[in-house]
């Protein structure tokens, strides 16, 4: 195995330790009862009159709980005057998105990479096959032939696999991840509803649905 064959490989690895991680933290995010937000909802307004039951909700590492935490932060702050939940809420919604918008992008250009470099592999074999010196293999006709061709489809097949693992979980992904923060997005409004019930009637609409999950570029 070549140098260029050893460091795809690497690659390879990096980019599969890579998936696995971001698919957790995405599920962490996505993988949550919808009674919990109802009971949320239910919950948080009695804020006034049980506080704690509330605070007992917001904990975990998925989405509403996140949101459910930022609103707590805002609501804590309320005698600096209104819109500290809403500002809370705002930044912590805008930091999921940010955060799911961009593991779908790096899946996608990770998909690509992967996929251009198993191809430039194979074009390295042909240089070195045209090009190349090829020691002892140039002894015996045919050698140099089936050593290029062969490194040559490993090369290939790699690429195409993790390329195809990377674009096809993205695809898998990007309806259920629109679905959530769809759900994280009205479970915002309901929280701002409740805990900023004034406010709320001075405020413009919040943002469409379908804008939820921005096209990548």
């Amino acid at each position: 195995m070549g140098v260029y064959a050893i460091g795809q490989t690497v690659f390879a690895l990096a980019c599969v330790l890579w998936g696995v991680r971001a698919l957790r933290r995405l599920f962490e995010g996505m993988g949550v009862d919808p009674r919990y937000e109802k009971e949320v909802a239910r919950r948080v307004r009695q804020m006034q009159q049980h506080p704690e039951q509330v605070r007992a909700l917001a904990v975990g590492k998925s989405w509403s709980a996140r949101l459910l935490r930022a609103a707590l932060e805002g609501w804590d702050r309320r005698h600096e005057g209104y819109g500290e939940v809403s500002l809370a809420l705002a930044e912590e919604h805008a930091a999921i998105r940010d955060e799911s918008v961009s593991t779908l992008r790096m899946a996608r250009n990770l998909g690509r990479i992967a996929t251009a470099i198993g191809v430039l592999g194979a074009c390295v074999q042909w240089l070195w096959l045209t090009y190349g010196s090829h020691g002892l293999a140039a002894l015996a006709a045919g050698v140099a032939e089936r050593e290029a061709g062969g490194r040559a489809t490993l090369s290939i097949l790699l690429g195409a696999a993790v390329g195809a693992l990377a674009l096809g979980l993205r695809a898998r992904l990007r309806g259920p991840v629109r679905e959530r923060l769809q759900a994280a997005a009205q479970l915002r409004r309901r929280l701002e509803a409740a805990l900023e019930p004034e406010e709320r009637k001075d405020r413009a609409p919040p943002e469409a649905l379908h804008e939820v999950l921005p096209e990548e570029e």
